[in-house]
């Protein structure tokens, strides 16, 4: 999920700069070929600002480099791109999360020794999908600010989405943060997975399945699970999970190095 945020489009490759005595390496990208016209959600400053308004509301992200990194992040304009027709009041929930979970991705899973960050996500992230299920409950007794807003996100998600959406919304959720321990293993073996092994779960690490759930839910209609599940669907959606994630590497580069 994080590197949306990072890249600059262009026709060039990668340079090392000097700056400010530091060393920075800026990656300039080749455009990309896509055939569907881009849209823009024409609510998208508006879908931003409330997303700050309700994450500030839980302490989250007030100020510092947090505040500067989540204001960069246009979550609007990111979920406003993926349903630019969305209705604005519903899709604020898919913003919100986006909001959320690109400050639970800085803190949770890219900052500190892995060693640190492994055991830190496990215990967090097995909370967290706790509150997903059963919004209302505070497992062990933890008052984390992020599980505070992700239990209004759950209670949100009920009232707007079936039982179904919401069960395939925490099974996104699951699906991400095994692809992240699996990522936090990798490192601590200091071990290059395969690229058979890499292009699999990629799409987990990127949150392919978390990201997505929001939009049947901001939808409104249930997806048949024959239609869901079917293996050519199945197929598309991890092409699809699979060549965003590849983007997201490209674009993170410069900052990942």
């Amino acid at each position: 999920m994080t590197g949306t945020r990072d890249g600059v489009l262009g026709r060039a490759a990668v340079g090392v700069q000097e700056h400010g005595g530091a060393e920075q390496v800026r990656v300039v990208l080749p455009p990309r070929y896509c055939p569907l016209p881009s849209a823009v959600h024409p609510d998208a400053g508006r879908l931003n600002a409330r997303a700050a308004h309700w994450l500030n509301g839980y302490g989250l992200c007030r100020d510092g480099a947090q505040r500067v990194r989540m204001t960069g992040n246009d979550v609007g304009g990111f979920y406003g791109r993926i349903m630019p027709r969305a209705p604005g009041d519903r899709l604020q929930l898919a913003v919100d999360w986006c909001a959320l979970m690109f400050a639970f991705d800085d803190q949770h899973c890219d900052e500190g020794p892995a060693s640190l960050r492994a055991g830190d996500f496990a215990g967090f992230a097995t909370r967290l999908l706790r509150v997903l299920e059963a919004p209302g409950t505070v497992p062990g007794d933890d008052r984390d600010p992020f599980l505070a807003a992700a239990g209004d996100l759950a209670a949100r998600c009920r009232a707007e989405g079936t039982p179904v959406q919401v069960r395939r919304m925490v099974d996104g959720h699951r699906a991400w943060f095994l692809g992240v321990l699996w990522e936090f293993g990798c490192r601590l073996g200091d071990r290059t997975p395969s690229l058979d092994d890499y292009a699999h779960l990629r799409q987990h690490t990127a949150a392919g399945t978390a990201t997505t759930s929001w939009t049947e839910i901001v939808d409104g209609a249930e997806i048949p699970g024959a239609v869901m599940d079917a293996p050519v669907v199945r197929a598309l959606s991890e092409l699809a999970f699979t060549t965003a994630a590849f983007d997201d590497d490209l674009f993170s580069y410069g900052r990942e190095r």
